[in-house]
């Protein structure tokens, strides 16, 4: 896959809470130069992303409930129409993981369906955080998602990923000793085989 066919199923995401608006900027023009497929940023810098992105193929993607999911479906809902007013071209947002844990599956299918909802036909991702679930929870909750109406569904995002465990390895790590975030060149090949075959399905969006 080139990179620019791999660009274009990517979601530059600028979600950390102490971001400012000239990471949104960067991350916008970024975007435009590599022709990423969309912009994901906090409920706050969705106008300012519409803005700079007015013009361009790359969308705006809003977040919802981000990112434990564990609010009001009546915040979500607001949450989503204000994003759209300010230009969100989709909507991300975050399952109700501990309703999901706990087997509230109306609750869960609800939460979704209402943000499906006050989308107005836009697309609507969910972060699934699959790292926190069983197998059987992953299936359920998968099976949910379809059936409230969204587009599509979301493993996990870096907070819940494991990444920030291999920190501490980082810090004690000797010169010369493993690297705990190389993951060498087959992982990485194995990654891009993955996802030219989910982009042939067209499956594929790279947060």
């Amino acid at each position: 896959m080139e990179i620019a066919e791999l660009a274009s199923h990517i979601d530059h995401t600028v979600l950390r809470p102490d971001a400012q608006q000239v990471d949104v900027e960067r991350a916008c023009q970024v975007a435009r130069e590599l022709g990423c497929a969309a912009v994901c940023v906090n409920s706050i810098h969705v106008a300012l992303a519409s803005r700079l992105l007015n013009g361009s193929s790359v969308l705006v993607v809003g977040v919802v409930g981000f990112p434990f999911g564990a609010t009001y479906t009546a915040v979500k809902v607001l949450e989503t129409e204000l994003a759209i007013e300010d230009g969100a071209d989709e909507i991300d947002m975050v399952v109700a993981i501990g309703q999901l844990k706990d087997e509230k599956f109306d609750l869960v299918e609800s939460d979704i369906a209402a943000v499906v909802h006050a989308a107005a036909g836009r697309p609507v991702k969910v972060i699934l955080e699959c790292g926190l679930l069983s197998d059987a929870q992953k299936q359920r909750g998968a099976d949910i998602v379809a059936k409230a109406g969204a587009d599509v569904l979301i493993s996990n995002h870096t907070i819940f990923d494991g990444s920030k465990t291999k920190l501490p390895a980082m810090a004690t790590r000797k010169p010369g000793g493993p690297h705990p975030y190389v993951i060498g060149t087959e992982s990485v090949l194995r990654y891009l085989k993955v996802a030219e075959e989910c982009a042939a399905a067209a499956m594929l969006r790279l947060p």
